[in-house]
């Protein structure tokens, strides 16, 4: 899965890539201080099925994904997206982000609730981390916008989905909370 010029280590069930990429650490380090989403203290592998389930996007993901495929998930945070995905399937997802707080959250959730299938990757998404054509799916939801150079980024992830695989990219930018933003206002306006 990896590729073999870059020196690994792995660290509380963490590999670990170096990075040295200024961007890449200061949005790491952001994350380390905000670990985003983070799991409720009663969350298990049954609530997070249950969220899962009500999502309909994320539930018609899962079904989609089906059975016996690999997936990357980039810019994972805590890794509640795989750990769904994970829970009663036999599929190999692929946890990869800059923040090693925010991993070792989704990798403590896993190992409690007994997750096995989810390995739990730290690194730059410019470095050659993985081999090429190795992953069915890779999602990349609310990370590409946040490095220094977005089509290059992509660029980087696309050369590890096989061919015939499938990519999902979510993207926002200042304009796209405008909604979000109103709804909130109109809300505590009336409440």
């Amino acid at each position: 899965m990896f590729a073999n010029h870059l020196d690994t280590h792995l660290k509380e069930g963490v590999y670990e890539f170096n990075i040295k990429d200024s961007t890449t650490l200061k949005v790491g380090k952001f994350y380390e201080e905000n670990p985003f989403p983070n799991y409720k203290i009663d969350d298990t592998k049954h609530t997070i099925q249950k969220i899962g389930d009500n999502n309909l996007l994320m539930k018609e993901l899962k079904k989609f994904v089906g059975f016996n495929k690999s997936l990357l998930e980039v810019g994972s945070g805590t890794c509640q997206l795989s750990n769904y995905l994970a829970i009663g399937t036999n599929n190999k997802i692929c946890e990869f982000d800059s923040s090693l707080q925010s991993l070792k959250l989704g990798r403590e959730f896993a190992k409690k609730n007994n997750i096995q299938n989810i390995d739990f990757v730290r690194g730059n998404i410019f470095d050659k981390v993985f081999k090429n054509e190795v992953f069915d799916f890779i999602w990349a939801n609310g990370v590409l916008h946040h490095t220094d150079n977005p089509y290059e980024a992509f660029r980087c992830i696309i050369s590890h989905l096989k061919k015939g695989g499938y990519i999902f990219v979510g993207l926002y930018n200042k304009f796209g909370r405008v909604r979000t933003k109103f709804r909130k206002y109109i809300y505590n306006f009336f409440w």
